[in-house]
């Protein structure tokens, strides 16, 4: 390949257009209804390609021009373009359809802070980000799963002066697509709060990669184009539940449905400090609505507001039926020991299903080895309250990776509700050919109280 040859490949390789579906389509129909005449000289491969960049550049740079153009920029979310094994890829056209593109930025000490887009509905703010340093970023844990996720900076809000308290199931995710350069996004949850139509966000730190400074950004918001596409009541309705013997006071205030997460907000008294009252939700057919929380709120003097997420792919359910459960004693005498059962699996015969208690079940559908490296993407069953602990055998049954750094929280697709769990492992070269079984425990033990089950309408 000649000095030409790798400049025009280059262009090619570096070149990043996209046409919008309406014009690519307006292409194809023009080019097929075009006389088809044969070529008798042949034309240089070279000039060919040189020919089609010119013309894709200029075309290009037209569209940019356009307000179609520009729209079609100024959806487009960045952050997904290298975050294809994001936990939110499986949301991306719901960011993409509904968010505030903004491109404001604030610079100090050598890095720069850029706000790309907003993206906001009842219940959650989503914020995709840029950080741009000078110098090599200094990364925390370097070379673990979560090294990103810890070395993204923390950072506080304000809306129209007032600061923002979130409550609980916030996330984080972010990657470095360079070694100066890290893309992130903040999911914060807002489905406790009232924000009005249109606000003004503060965004602002004071540390970032380890450096002191100030990163300011203020920009107006207006999350009033998803509001049709959003479902929200607020039946304000207490109830008292009565389970193992506890009196749980619960104030059901909220619940949502939208494009970026489906949520229920319980207020909680109970008398004693202790842990809140589980419970299972149910749509109106009597599908379990698996709940995905990545953290709650304990008691502190009794009281507790939470936040509980869940998957939910009946968008037109007229009510939810919440139930609370309680845990079934084990009927052992006290100097037996309690042996949790594990269910186990052939690896090599996929799908599998595997029990985790006596009303659900996972079902494996892919396992995943790349290097130290275990992805096992799955999909529940019937009712499974915690999301399971996974664990890999050799071919004599015993256990192989005791010895792991630990999983990320599984990524849930929240289209099709299929779990994603990657788990990496100390030694970085162990031989996972060893891994013949898979298994989880089979220990939810549970009963649903249906006598005290109580219907949230929509309608």
């Amino acid at each position: 390949m000649d000095s030409f040859d790798e400049i025009i490949k280059n262009k090619i390789n570096n070149e990043k257009w996209v046409i919008p579906e309406n014009i690519d389509k307006s292409m194809d129909n023009t080019l097929k209804n075009l006389e088809s005449k044969k070529l008798k000289k042949r034309i240089s491969l070279k000039v060919l390609v040189a020919s089609f960049i010119i013309m894709t550049l200029s075309f290009t740079t037209v569209l940019a021009n356009t307000s179609q153009g520009k729209e079609f920029i100024r959806s487009t979310i960045e952050f997904f373009n290298g975050a294809a094994d994001s936990k939110y890829f499986s949301s991306k056209d719901s960011f993409e359809k509904f968010n505030n593109y903004i491109g404001s930025m604030a610079k100090d000490n050598g890095i720069k802070f850029t706000i790309n887009n907003i993206a906001i509905d009842d219940n959650f703010l989503n914020i995709f980000y840029t950080i741009e340093s000078d110098k090599p970023i200094s990364k925390i844990e370097e070379g673990t799963l979560w090294s990103p996720m810890f070395t993204a900076p923390n950072f506080q809000y304000k809306i129209d002066e007032k600061y923002l308290d979130t409550g609980n199931n916030n996330d984080v995710d972010a990657y470095f697509e360079s070694d100066k350069i890290l893309k992130g996004m903040i999911r914060e949850n807002i489905s406790q709060i009232n924000i009005p139509q249109k606000f003004n966000l503060e965004v602002y730190t004071s540390e970032i990669f380890g450096e002191k400074g100030q990163w300011n950004i203020s920009t107006n918001v207006d999350k009033a184009h998803i509001e049709e596409d959003t479902l929200s009541v607020k039946p304000n309705k207490n109830v008292i539940f009565n389970v193992n013997g506890i009196k749980h006071d619960v104030t059901i205030e909220k619940v949502s449905i939208s494009p970026f997460g489906n949520q229920i907000v319980l207020n909680e008294n109970i008398d004693n400090d202790g842990m809140s009252c589980g419970f299972a939700l149910f749509d109106d057919n009597g599908n379990y609505l698996d709940d995905i929380s990545s953290s709650i709120r304990g008691m502190s003097n009794g009281k507790a507001i939470n936040s509980f997420e869940f998957v939910n792919k009946n968008k037109d359910m007229k009510y939810i039926t919440l139930i609370p459960i309680e845990e079934k004693k084990r009927q052992t005498e006290e100097s037996e020991k309690i042996v949790i059962e594990e269910s186990k699996a052939n690896i090599n015969e996929l799908p599998c299903k595997l029990n985790t208690g006596e009303q659900g079940n996972i079902v494996v559908e892919e396992v995943k080895i790349e290097k130290n490296i275990m992805k096992v993407t799955y999909k529940k069953q019937g009712i499974v309250l915690i999301n399971p602990s996974i664990f890999f055998y050799d071919c004599n049954g015993e256990r192989i990776n005791d010895d792991y750094d630990g999983g990320m929280t599984p990524y849930v697709d929240r289209i099709n509700g299929t779990y994603t769990e990657i788990m990496s492992f100390h030694d970085k070269d162990i031989d996972l050919s060893k891994i013949k079984g898979i298994g989880v425990y089979n220990n939810e033990n549970f009963k649903l109280l249906h006598d005290q089950e109580v219907r949230i309408n929509f309608k």
